[in-house]
């Protein structure tokens, strides 16, 4: 259903399938102009939905004559988080998601185990909430963690890095592209993934790479932490000087539609967060 304008209406009507409907386990609404009201109505039935495994709500319709509007919605998402415990991945991107939100959210996430995909890229997240992260990641089952576009700068990496040296988190993905990160931020969590073994794919790509990061990534892949592919930035050296390019990474296989074959047409990712990936 993605990109189809069903407005208000449709979202109300989707919530009310939802309720009697024990079957559908993937709904993707992303860009379908949902609107406040539609939106807490979905958040509410999926707080006791037997079935949904993955659900895309991304991209509604910004309410902005109601000057609370981003922390009420996230504090519904938070609550839906607490109660759920079927969903195993959430989109959130575009909600204009702000600290106090993302608090509820972290917060909440704390008594959920059944969640391991969670995206709130392209939101306002910024440094003065990431110190609940270590908390969350702690105690949550998160296998994936997209923040990307948003505005942790150097000091929420650093609490990012905290939470990746805590010897219980199962992360194992984490997107910081675009988050105004700058040298003492990337290399603390360079830093941090040397001692985090469960963590095997990273996203940095349109941060500020101040020298002292492309080296501390460049050591990274030295020392085989990572897969070249599961990076999407490459090191390369002009005149003595160490840079980092992006390159071809498995961001894609995350897509909700990806390529399988250039020949081939575009089929749906299904299945993406199996049980294997949780042992």
């Amino acid at each position: 259903m993605a990109d189809n304008g069903i407005g208000k209406e449709g979202g109300m009507a989707f919530a009310e399938t939802l309720q009697i409907n024990i079957t559908l386990e993937h709904l993707n609404l992303g860009n379908c102009d949902l609107e406040m009201d539609s939106l807490i109505a979905l958040l509410t039935i999926l707080r006791y939905n037997p079935s949904l495994k993955s659900i895309d709500l991304s991209r509604p319709i910004p309410q902005y004559q109601h000057s609370n509007w981003m922390d009420d919605i996230a504090i519904h998402i938070a609550h839906m988080l607490e109660k759920n415990n079927v969903l195993q991945e959430l989109h959130v991107q575009k909600f204009e998601i702000r600290d106090h939100g993302f608090m509820w959210i972290c917060e909440k996430m704390q008594h959920n185990q059944s969640l391991l995909f969670l995206d709130l890229s392209c939101n306002r997240i910024t440094r003065d909430s990431a110190v609940y992260l270590a908390s969350m990641l702690e105690k949550c089952g998160l296998l994936r963690l997209n923040l990307a576009f948003n505005r942790l700068e150097n000091e929420g990496a650093g609490h990012l890095a905290t939470a990746l040296l805590q010897s219980n988190s199962k992360l194992r993905s984490l997107d910081i592209r675009s988050n105004n990160v700058k040298g003492d931020g990337l290399c603390s969590i360079a830093d941090a993934v040397k001692f985090n073994s469960a963590l095997t794919e990273l996203f940095i790509w349109g941060n500020i790479h101040e020298e002292r990061a492309c080296l501390a990534i460049e050591n990274l892949l030295t020392i085989h932490r990572f897969e070249p592919e599961h990076l999407d930035v490459t090191p390369y050296r002009v005149d003595a000087r160490t840079y980092l390019a992006e390159s071809p990474n498995t961001l894609d296989k995350y897509a909700y539609w990806k390529q399988v074959e250039p020949s081939l047409r575009i089929q749906p990712t299904v299945d993406r967060t199996s049980s294997s990936e949780r042992a």
